[in-house]
């Protein structure tokens, strides 16, 4: 039999027809694309991460600025800061009058004093720190008509003012007294910040702080002065 018979014979006794396989192809890598997914999606959680930050740092910020305090009154630091040592000293010198009595915090004694020699200043005074306005306003209110150029009566009459929110006539009280330091300023400051002017506010802490000497009262301001121009640079009302 020829070679071309044997060739046909196979050929017919074949059952299925042959099959022709192609090796699988590895699929197509898109190197460039998968690297470009992953840039864009490290660069979007980065953005997420940055937007969280500046979410939370506002929320702090404005958490921190709704929460801050008007300033304790100035008068009432310096006495702590300055005049405590003098007071301490003089009452180790056996002077213990009211006004070391009121630096040194001793508010019963000052207050029995007070009534012992009928001294309506402190007896303000007194109610002034224990919250009790009315009677405060009534007792400096009279003594400083007696009295009228007492300043620090004055200013504890504009604390009480202040107090009871009755913020123009505290600002009558401290505009009216001449003397121009750092305690009657910052005093200024905190009852226009009250009212809602903090551009006034914020002028007149400028200048309480070019007067004070404390690096306490200084250190204070400073955060007021951050705090308003906070404020006034974001449009935001108080």
């Amino acid at each position: 039999m020829s070679i071309v018979a044997d060739s046909l014979k196979r050929l017919n006794n074949r059952r299925s027809k042959p099959e022709y396989r192609i090796a699988a192809s590895k699929g197509r890598r898109f190197f460039f694309d998968n690297v470009t997914l992953w840039y864009l999606l490290v660069v979007v959680m980065g953005l997420m991460l940055l937007a969280g930050e500046a979410v939370y740092v506002y929320r702090q910020i404005d958490s921190y600025v709704k929460n801050i305090r008007p300033l304790v009154p100035i008068a009432e630091l310096r006495q702590k800061l300055v005049a405590q040592k003098d007071a301490i000293e003089r009452v180790k010198a056996g002077q213990m009058g009211l006004e070391e009595l009121l630096v040194l915090g001793k508010l019963e004694r000052m207050f029995r004093l007070a009534v012992r020699e009928k001294n309506l200043k402190y007896q303000g005074i007194y109610y002034f720190k224990k919250g009790e306005l009315g009677k405060a306003f009534a007792l400096l209110s009279t003594y400083l008509k007696k009295h009228p150029g007492d300043v620090q009566a004055r200013v504890y009459l504009a604390y009480v003012l202040y107090k009871q929110k009755k913020f123009a006539r505290a600002i009558g009280i401290l505009g009216a007294l001449k003397d121009k330091n750092c305690a009657i300023v910052t005093d200024k400051a905190c009852v226009y910040e009250a009212m809602g002017s903090p551009q006034k506010a914020l002028e007149l802490y400028r200048s309480a702080i070019r007067l004070c000497t404390s690096p306490a009262v200084r250190a204070k301001i400073t955060k007021k002065i951050v705090v308003l121009e906070y404020y006034l640079r974001s449009g935001i009302k108080r």
